[in-house]
């Protein structure tokens, strides 16, 4: 009887109102992703002269992680939603730590794109802050956390907005082979950019000197850390094109089990 009534709420359901909701909720996340990238910008420049370097890391942090939060907590999501994003962190979690103290491949990065992907942007953006967040416990905790959470939050929001309405590839290697290339390219500008601009703010505001922050400097982070961003960049790619198919083809079994999050773009 109970699976009766499953199968019944399932074929009630309104496919049509939850893509509006959805459109809606994506539409806000851009609004709040363009808004985080301005508050980047004043707060590189104010940093310069009023010099409160931290301060101005936790403003920018508070404002780009909590509106995402309560987006996610406005929509009330259901137990079976929760359950998912609970697993796919606790993956996620898991390889991260695994080949961080093995193989040096960022197969943690590679969850939270496929999560993203496969599940839309407001998962994506929980499973990677929360993941990074929980990685961190056993990676050491410090001012580089909440950047973190951010910058992986922001690869599942990308990921989730970029594919949420993507072409419908009936081959699945020529998508995820694509999805690898824009991987790539995402994490070494998206991560890399954010995290070397968080290294800059923190260095100077822990320097004893307490100096004024200057472009060249930037420019000496950012050179500094290409070769970091390229092999992050890199084997991210590498673990989506290894195990990307198998991950998205059970995270679409769940979803066309128990009628959660949006259909896979290339269905």
């Amino acid at each position: 009887m109970r699976k009766a009534r499953d199968v019944s709420y399932r074929r009630k359901f309104d496919l049509k109102q939850v893509e509006k909701a959805q459109n809606k909720r994506q539409w806000i996340l851009l609004g709040v992703v363009l808004s985080l990238l301005a508050c980047l910008a004043v707060a590189g420049t104010t940093a310069v002269v009023t010099k409160h370097y931290m301060l101005l890391s936790a403003v920018v942090l508070v404002g780009g992680l909590l509106p995402m939060f309560f987006v996610f907590e406005y929509r009330r999501p259901q137990a079976r939603e929760i359950v998912t994003l609970a697993i796919m962190t606790a993956l996620c979690v898991g390889v991260n730590e695994l080949c961080s103290h093995t193989i040096p491949l960022h197969a943690g990065t590679a969850f939270v794109i496929l999560t993203g992907t496969c599940l839309g942007p407001e998962a994506g953006f929980m499973v990677g802050a929360l993941s990074r967040l929980l990685c961190n416990f056993f990676d050491g905790q410090g001012p580089w956390t909440p950047w973190q959470m951010l910058t992986w939050g922001l690869l599942g929001i990308c990921f989730g907005v970029i594919y949420s309405r993507g072409k419908r590839f009936h081959n699945s290697v020529r998508f995820v082979i694509g999805l690898a290339v824009m991987a790539f390219i995402t994490v070494f500008v998206v991560y890399g950019g954010i995290m070397n601009f968080a290294a800059w703010l923190m260095d100077h505001a822990m320097s004893p000197q307490n100096s004024a922050l200057t472009k060249e400097e930037l420019l000496m982070v950012y050179a500094a850390g290409v070769p970091y961003d390229l092999t992050h960049a890199g084997t991210t790619a590498l673990c989506i094109l290894l195990f990307g198919h198998t991950v998205i083809e059970k995270l679409q079994r769940i979803q066309i089990k128990y009628g959660i999050y949006k259909r896979t773009p290339w269905r």
